[in-house]
């Protein structure tokens, strides 16, 4: 396991994990410099 992830989840889990998140809240992820709840 390499340091700095104590969990154990690799980035594709991550970025699986953002994706489900962002499809719950129904927006979709893009690489924008402000939190999804800002965004117009």
């Amino acid at each position: 396991m390499q340091q700095g992830i104590e969990q154990g989840y690799s980035l594709t889990e991550i970025r699986d994990y953002i994706d489900d998140t962002y499809s719950r809240f129904g927006v979709k992820p893009t690489p924008a410099p402000y939190p999804p709840e800002e965004t117009p």
